[in-house]
This record gives structure tokens, sequence and C-alpha cells, in this order.
């Protein structure tokens, strides 16, 4: 839960300050228990997640961390390298979107992003990644799509379904525990290939709007919550031209921010309020945007900016990514 800071004001989240630090009094949190009871009579919008199947998805997780770890080190022998030499340049598996915000279903599927070292070229994977899915016995409905706006593989692993893209960053070694996915130093690695940036924008979005919220479990609970609710209505689908799901995220996130203390079914009620009476186009930021390119090599990226840019003027309703 949120605070004051040193100095008695209270914590800022995003932006602003709160707009209330109230804690939840006995009958929010008997809202909640009631919002989650309702929540869980609707499983097919809703659903509870058996121990079965979080154990599956971990499990998918894992072979697939193996995989990618595999796969690099058999390009980088195959280029030359040792085999000590191209186990440590390491290869790393990070998951993203509903499954690592904590908001999936049991039909949902997982996004995961391959971060790879320099010696792993895009052409690298699409060539080797598709034969080594293909060899496993319970991959199903592989399709490699190199040339698709964000390159990617998308594939069955276990029932479980699975969209890999892809980037290579330009450091000797790629370890997990060693990588911020959301540091500047990751993007200025990646900038020899706009594809790259582009694959590794969903992981940094996820891993930022996760930082960004004073609360993760409440962020979830109400995420859910409001999810249901936008399913059961018929407007949860970027395809069909509703919001989709890290719209949704970012306005919950941003309701969590101005109430960092409050129960979800406070936060419930308040989404509502908040966005009814929004006084749209004013975008929702849960950051200040950053304007200028940090990259040492000077290389700048398009950022939502209705001063200079008419397109971005003409936009009515700009829910705002937290970062490139």
């Amino acid at each position: 839960m949120a605070g004051a800071s040193a100095g008695g004001r209270p914590e800022t989240h995003g932006i602003t300050e709160p707009v209330s630090m109230a804690h939840p009094t006995p009958e929010d949190e008997e809202r909640t228990a009631a919002l989650e009871e309702a929540l869980q009579a609707l499983p097919h919008l809703y659903p509870v997640l058996s121990p079965r199947v979080v154990r599956s998805r971990a499990d998918c997780v894992r072979r697939l961390q193996t995989l990618v770890a595999s796969f690099c080190k058999s390009v980088g022998v195959s280029k030359g390298m040792d085999e000590a030499e191209a186990e440590a340049a390491g290869g790393v598996l990070v998951p993203y979107g509903s499954y690592r915000l904590g908001v999936h279903g049991p039909a949902s599927d997982i996004d995961a992003l391959c971060l790879a070292p320099a010696h792993v070229s895009r052409a690298d994977f699409f060539a080797t990644m598709p034969k080594l899915l293909h060899a496993l016995p319970d991959v199903k409905e592989l399709h490699a799509i190199p040339d698709a706006f964000v390159p990617v593989v998308t594939f069955v692993l276990g029932g479980v379904n699975i969209d890999l893209v892809f980037a290579q960053l330009q450091l000797p070694r790629v370890v997990a525990g060693e990588i911020d996915v959301v540091g500047d130093a990751t993007v200025a690695a990646a900038v020899a290939d706009p594809k790259c940036i582009l694959a590794l924008n969903g992981a940094r979005v996820t891993e930022r709007i996760l930082q960004l919220v004073p609360d993760v479990a409440t962020f979830r609970t109400t995420l859910r919550s409001v999810k249901a609710w936008a399913k059961l209505r018929g407007v949860y689908s970027n395809v069909m031209g509703f919001l989709g799901g890290v719209n949704w995220a970012v306005l919950v996130a941003r309701v969590c921010q101005c109430f960092p203390n409050a129960a979800p079914s406070k936060l419930l009620a308040r989404f509502f309020i908040l966005f009814a009476s929004w006084e749209w186009p004013s975008p929702i930021l849960l950051c200040p945007i950053q304007r200028v390119s940090p990259l040492a090599n000077g290389k700048a990226f398009k950022v939502w900016d209705p001063r200079r840019d008419v397109r971005d003027r003409a936009h009515r309703m700009p829910i705002i990514t937290p970062c490139y």
C-alpha cells in the first residue's frame, strides 16, 4: 500500500498526486469479497485457474526458456564459438502481456519475447526456431510469419497458444538477471534493427505498468473485474475497434495511481466515475512522456506529441503506453 513521502506529502504515483489516500473500510473489504464471488460465478468471463492449469503454463514457459537457451547456443557453435562460450552468451525468454500481468485465463495465449545476444540474428531465429519447435511432439499449428509488422512465430505447445517474437541485442551476453528489459540500455542495444525495437515493446510496456501501479495484487483484481465487464458488454476487442488488453490495463493502472490504497471494489466504482467524466481527448498517462531520446547514438523514436504531429492531434481517445 502507498503512504506519505518523507516530507509528509502524499506519495506520487504517475503524473499527479493521488486523488485520495483513504484506506479500505470494512464495508469496502466486504464488497470486494462479494465482487470476487460474483465474478467467479461467471467462469467464462472470470476463469479461476486450477493448480493443474497454472502448472501447465509454468511448464510451457520453462520449456521455452530451455529451448531459447539451446537455440542461441547452437547458433553460436555454428558460427565458430566453442560450446562454453556459446552457452555463457545466454539467451532469455521474457513472457509479457496478460500472462505476465497475472490476468490470464485458461484459454489465454502466452506472449513471449526471445531475447538473444549479438551473434544471433533475426534470420537465424526464423531459419532455426521453427525447426526446433516442429521437432517437439506436442507442438501444433506452427506458423512462422517473418514479414509481419512485428515478426512472430505462433504455435500451440502442450495445448497452450504461444506468440513468440524475437529481438537481437548488440551485446555479447544476454542472461536473466543481468538484463533490464525496461532500461534505456536495452533499447540502445537493439537499435540496429527497428523490428527488434517493435518486438521489445510488449515486454517493456508490461513491465513498466507493473512498476507504476502502487499495489500489484489490487491492480490485478481490478483489471480482471474490468475485463470481465468489457467482455460481458461486448466491448473487449481491438480487432473489432474497441479497446484491447493493454488499453484496459493502462486505464485501470491510472485509477490505481489516483487511489493507491483503495480496495478493488472501490477502484472498480472509481474506474467508471473517472472515465465517464474524462475530458477527452486529454491523454491517459501513467508517467511523463520522455520526449528526448536517451540513447547515446542520438537515434530518436517517435513518441506521441500532438504539439508537433497533426495525426496525434487528431486522436480522440489517446491512451499512452508508459514507454516506447
